[in-house]
């Protein structure tokens, strides 16, 4: 993940993460050493038991919460999860033109597993200012289960593909014009060029604005700077009355 970019180019400071595909947990040191949540803990959900297992018992209790959830945009229906021989390619949805795209990677297994709701799954007391959806093209259905919470959610960090890799993906142009009814602005895209799929930050379009307002702010203060180390003072009237005032 791009904890310190998203810092430093967006100012995103949630207080909170849920992390949906939390698999190893593997962004978990990341989120440590820069204090990400602030204080709000987080909540990771993983899909197949035995990796929840074993995060449960990697990972601090007083600062993280493991649920064993796969997450739908209905609760209770059976589905088969298709677990790959690259754990982190296990999706709910059959692979696409992933098949061709990374043909080292299969499905090893089927497990039969019931769906959930995030908006079932979340408790009132769960902070959860940035969503990270890492589940394999099933990120729509997640969104659409996250129900009226998504209103506690300012940041979505997920991948976005320009090819359907998973059976039933919703391809980037459609995200963007799905999020973009529920408030969201995509801002930030890395790319892999091979296989067309990357890593997006969305933002809740008044944070994105008031974070452009402060950048504004901010660069013209900057600049203001470096013009009265050359321009004497008398030319700035206002500053020179303050001043005045000041003395």
């Amino acid at each position: 993940m791009y904890v310190k970019e998203l810092i430093n180019l967006y100012n995103v400071k949630p207080y909170g993460v849920l992390h949906v595909g939390a698999h190893f947990a593997e962004e978990n040191e990341e989120y440590r050493i820069n204090n990400f949540d602030n204080g709000g803990g987080v909540i990771w959900v993983e899909a197949i038991p035995k990796i929840a297992d074993i995060i449960k018992k990697k990972l601090d209790p007083n600062i993280n919460k493991i649920y064993c959830a796969a997450i739908w945009n209905y609760d209770g229906v059976e589905m088969e999860l298709n677990v790959t021989s690259k754990t982190a390619s296990s999706s709910l949805l059959s692979l696409g033109e992933h098949l061709s795209t990374y043909p080292e990677i299969y499905v090893e297994e089927k497990v039969l597993v019931k769906t959930t709701r995030l908006d079932t799954l979340l408790k009132n007391d769960d902070n959860y200012e940035l969503l990270v959806l890492d589940i394999q093209g099933a990120e729509d259905r997640a969104i659409e289960g996250i129900g009226v919470k998504i209103a506690n959610v300012n940041y979505i960090f997920m991948e976005v593909s320009k090819r359907e890799l998973y059976i039933g993906t919703k391809l980037v142009n459609d995200m963007d014009k799905f999020l973009s009814k529920l408030g969201f602005k995509r801002v930030f895209t890395a790319w892999d060029r091979r296989a067309n799929w990357g890593d997006a930050l969305y933002i809740r379009n008044e944070i994105f604005n008031q974070t452009l307002n402060q950048r504004f702010h901010s660069k013209r203060k900057a600049f203001q700077r470096q013009i009265r180390q050359w321009i004497p003072l008398q030319f700035f009237p206002l500053l020179v009355k303050i001043k005045k005032l000041q003395n």
